[in-house]
């Protein structure tokens, strides 16, 4: 009995960070910290939570779990060396997804050295296919996509109809009406 309290006293101490180390909870988080507005969010903690360091990891594994993401450790994307508060994933984004920002000391939306992290749930459309979110504040250094899901509906993979075609979409559509041009043409010659 005494060593299933000493190692549920040990995974206490794993799981909360030592008072004054870097991944103390400060909270303050806010679902407009993110555009599209966050559906929930947990954070802030102190320092880039975002690296694969085993505390880090306790961390993310915890902050996601509190949003409703059981995570199993792989990442879809993740950005680096962010300058603006843009972050432009390369995967689109539909239907629940989740990730972590990291904002260094200064501008961030908490003045602590080495700066913040917060964790984000994303509650979007099923076919929002969206690969932008903009943070509400600057000093913007990394973020991370721990996860999303597939697009779902008719507007999925370029069906919104506001695209412009390819180069070789031109091609066919111009030898297309040229061929029917030259039908029309060679008709009426047929029957003048």
């Amino acid at each position: 009995m005494a060593a299933a309290a000493a190692g549920a006293l040990t995974l206490g101490l794993a799981a909360t960070p030592a008072a004054g180390a870097a991944g103390d909870f400060l909270g303050g988080c806010n679902l407009t910290d993110v555009t599209p507005n966050a559906g929930a969010c947990d954070g802030f903690y102190e320092g880039n939570m975002l690296n694969q360091s085993p505390p880090d990891v306790v961390i993310q594994t915890a902050a996601l779990a509190a949003l409703g993401l059981t995570w199993d450790g792989t990442l879809e994307e993740a950005q680096l060396d962010l300058n603006s508060p843009t972050i432009d994933f390369d995967t689109l984004l539909s239907g629940t997804t989740y990730i972590g920002i990291h904002w260094g000391a200064g501008q961030g939306p908490v003045d602590v050295p080495g700066g913040v992290t917060g964790f984000y749930r994303l509650d979007l459309a099923a076919d929002a296919e969206l690969d932008v979110i903009l943070s509400a504040f600057g000093s913007q250094s990394g973020a991370r996509l721990y996860f999303t899901q597939p697009c779902v509906g008719e507007d999925c993979g370029g069906g919104g109809g506001n695209e412009i075609p390819e180069p070789g979409t031109w091609a066919l559509m111009i030898l297309g009406f040229g061929a029917t041009g030259a039908m029309l043409r060679q008709r009426r010659r047929l029957f003048a």
